[in-house]
């Protein structure tokens, strides 16, 4: 399955507090980092390796464990990888910070998942097309969430 969806962060017409290409950036690059103040429901979180442009961690989920691999593009994008294992089929995620028009600042969320793409009276699989649309809707509000956690950090001063 191939899924994305825009976050909306800063309108000029209603926000009377936008954020910054650099706020949302740092935001977002502490959900890489941290995730665990992103998502209550992650046991741990351990960052294995870095380098100048990416990380490597491992997330403890409690009856799972994932690992991925995060490709950092300063202040525009974010590619996860996540590895398949017994329990995971793997996947991807490019997170993308967007400017349509001055003062207008979105993030694009797209994610690659094993997922089918075809529902099941289309020659899809039954059992896995039947999640496609619970699994999008539980991305986009974890999406929206992280945004709106980002605009947290950023009024307590925490993002520069």
């Amino acid at each position: 399955m191939q899924f994305e969806h825009i976050v909306l962060v800063n309108d000029p017409r209603v926000d009377s507090a936008p954020l910054t290409v650099a706020q949302l950036w740092r935001g977002l690059l502490r959900r890489a980092e941290d995730p665990m103040s992103f998502m209550d429901h992650l046991e741990r979180a351990t960052v294995l390796e870095r380098g100048a442009d990416w990380l490597r961690r491992e997330l403890d989920f409690g009856r799972f464990t994932v690992r991925d691999t995060i490709h950092l593009k300063h202040e525009k994008a974010l590619h996860y990888e996540t590895e398949a294992n017994a329990t995971h089929a793997g996947g991807s995620l490019t997170v993308t910070i967007e400017e349509p028009a001055p003062g207008v600042l979105c993030v694009r969320f797209a994610y690659r998942t094993s997922l089918p793409e075809v529902p099941a009276k289309e020659g899809g699989d039954a059992e896995d097309s039947y999640y496609v649309p619970w699994v999008k809707s539980a991305y986009q509000e974890t999406d929206v969430d992280a945004i709106l956690r980002i605009r947290e950090l950023a009024a307590a001063g925490e993002l520069g």
